[in-house]
């Protein structure tokens, strides 16, 4: 018994560094106090929650408000916090509001724990065009798997006419161009399973149209199901 209070103590210390932690990354990007307090309060309330449920279902977890703490090379934590945003609208219009189960299909066969922020009607407002919210919520979702699940990172947007997103490079030394990859994203606010396929087919057609010899991620974010369909060529 008293093993497991200890634990539980330890845990919730944890729980508490980690929230003081965010805090000042977020402070440091945030312009707005009252968009930092929401955000807050999203960690406080989602973030406790999904972690028991992760224990319990022995599944890993995913924080969208990750990407907004400017730890990615690429991203600015005013970027990835949009991109979270994005995700947390495009969720939210499907139903789905402050966490959700994704199920991760294709090459990569894994199930996470996805927690988002809170949704205002600002946000709704702010995101109100729901196709620019969808790819936008994809980009945020589809790093976050890469992070996850590969030993990569996002790097660098891509230029237009690449048939690709983004540039990934290797955790440990992203910036040498001999460990690069490629990453082409896409959203769908609602599809079927024969919708998330087909689109997937599409992007590897166009990819494989590029004469390469760097690897390439194909991700497809569905947000009403919700799943994630990985392909590596």
């Amino acid at each position: 018994m008293i093993n497991i209070i200890i634990l539980c103590y330890l845990y919730v210390t944890i729980i508490i560094i980690t929230m003081i932690y965010k805090y000042h990354q977020l402070r440091m990007y945030t312009l707005s106090s009252n968009k930092l307090y929401n955000y807050m309060v999203s960690v406080c309330c989602a973030g406790v929650l999904s972690r028991i449920v992760c224990i319990m279902k022995n599944i890993r977890l995913i924080e969208l408000l990750d990407l907004g703490t400017g730890a990615n090379p690429y991203l600015t934590a005013a970027c990835g916090l949009a991109f979270a945003e994005s995700a947390a609208v495009s969720f939210e219009s499907q139903g789905h509001i402050r966490s959700v189960e994704l199920k991760v299909e294709g090459d990569f066969n894994e199930i996470f724990e996805l927690t988002m922020p809170e949704v205002t009607d600002q946000m709704k407002q702010c995101y109100a065009e729901a196709e620019r919210a969808t790819e936008d919520g994809a980009y945020g979702v589809a790093i976050m798997l890469i992070l996850n699940l590969t030993d990569y990172t996002v790097i660098e947007k891509s230029r237009r006419g690449t048939a690709f997103d983004y540039w990934l490079g290797n955790k440990d030394d992203y910036d040498a161009f001999n460990n690069r990859a490629r990453l082409e994203v896409s959203g769908i606010r609602q599809g079927s399973d024969s919708a998330i396929n087909t689109r997937s087919k599409t992007k590897i057609e166009r990819l494989n149209k590029r004469v390469s010899s760097l690897p390439a991620f194909i991700i497809i974010v569905e947000f009403s199901k919700p799943k994630s369909n990985i392909r590596k060529l």
